[in-house]
């Protein structure tokens, strides 16, 4: 069975890092590259983290996901992530261009840090990601996305 999912997005970003990519770096230079790349909340949701080297890794995965969700309509270091949750898996959201919403999701697995950020109206990102971890866990289940970025439709439904 194929389902077909249509949302009122703007576009969705995925991005995927090792996570030994910041294995190399030692303490000081994570909090260093932290107050240089991460806006305070980030930062003390970094500190909060049983690994703050990881935690950099996701927040810096996340925004990069995020910017592809809008095609670089808005700068990267003005998309500040407010995030829930704690490593291996969670989400958050930040403000995208004019009215757009951004919402991201991160999960932490097999050595890798996998981030998925949609932009859209109003809840429609939610959706999409929820849609998209749930089809995760199932992969069985077939997602098409033929016409549903940067296209408008209806909120997020499956069809068959």
């Amino acid at each position: 069975m194929q389902q077909v999912l249509v949302c009122d997005l703007e576009g969705v970003g995925i991005d995927v890092e090792d996570v030994a990519a910041f294995d190399r770096f030692d303490p000081l230079a994570i909090a260093r590259a932290g107050a240089r790349w991460l806006y305070r909340e980030e930062r003390t949701w970094c500190e909060r983290q049983p690994s703050p080297a990881g935690a950099l890794l996701v927040v810096l995965c996340c925004r990069e996901a995020a910017f592809k969700s809008v095609r670089g309509m808005r700068p990267m270091h003005e998309l500040e992530l407010h995030l829930v949750g704690e490593v291996p898996a969670g989400g958050g959201a930040c403000g995208g261009p004019g009215r757009i919403e951004i919402e991201v999701a991160w999960r932490v697995s097999g050595g890798q840090v996998l981030a998925l950020a949609a932009a859209g109206d109003r809840g429609a990102p939610g959706r999409t990601i929820d849609r998209l971890l749930r089809h995760q866990r199932d992969p069985s289940s077939r997602l098409d996305f033929t016409g549903t970025v940067g296209g408008r439709g209806d909120s997020c439904k499956k069809s068959s």
